[in-house]
């Protein structure tokens, strides 16, 4: 009897341990994605003061969670976005605004995928 208690609370731990690292991939992420999709749209409006302020942010956060994030997600979506940051930096220098925006986007995109990647959904449970 104390190993059928001695599972559950080790299946509820792990419960719990999995959907707090949900939560903090998406309180990490999220607020990544938000930011270099805003930094896209005011490239597009003609605001580079803006768009420069917003990706830096977004920059700085990723480098800031970059190690919580190795440690729990797949290494392949983090090169890819940080080889969008360095297209970033080059796109921003020089003015590309559509490039800018695109490489933007695409950075956003594969932020909300590392952070989905971790969410519990219906399918992953059948």
């Amino acid at each position: 009897m104390k190993r059928l208690w001695l599972g559950v609370i080790l299946l509820a731990a792990l419960l719990a341990a999995s959907l707090g690292v949900q939560r903090a991939m998406e309180r990490i992420h999220d607020p990544i994605a938000n930011e270099l999709e805003q930094a896209a749209d005011a490239a597009l409006a003609g605001d580079w003061a803006e768009a420069d302020r917003l990706y830096h942010r977004a920059r700085d956060a990723w480098q800031r969670h970059r190690k919580v994030t190795a440690s729990l997600a797949d290494h392949s979506p983090m090169d890819e976005l940080d080889m969008l940051f360095g297209e970033l930096r080059v796109f921003s220098r020089e003015r590309e605004t559509v490039h800018f925006a695109a490489a933007c986007r695409a950075a956003a995109r594969m932020a909300k995928a590392i952070a989905q990647a971790h969410s519990l959904t219906w399918w992953d449970l059948l």
